[in-house]
């Protein structure tokens, strides 16, 4: 299944010293087929990530391991999607 997690950052400016260690543990996910592909948004606010998992829950599981994500540096919504 592909889960679409849309990720809000609470305080961008917040985000400098975990930048490099949330990009790190980003490829690493990539790198064992977990993440499909992923986005930042323009705007700066925010990031698109699809994630290739069992489960909505495996999604959460795995974005709550994220730096940003245990620094409370962002709000994740998730939803499953499917190609056409």
């Amino acid at each position: 299944m592909f889960v679409l997690a849309t990720g809000t950052f609470t305080d961008p400016s917040k985000n400098g010293p975990y930048y490099d260690e949330e990009i790190r543990n980003i490829h690493a996910n990539r790198d064992k087929g977990l993440i499909k592909s992923n986005y930042l948004r323009a705007d700066g606010k925010g990031v698109f990530v699809v994630w290739e998992v069992k489960s909505i829950e495996e999604a959460r599981r795995h974005v709550s391991e994220l730096t940003f994500s245990k620094k409370g540096l962002m709000t994740v919504e998730f939803t499953e999607i499917a190609p056409f």
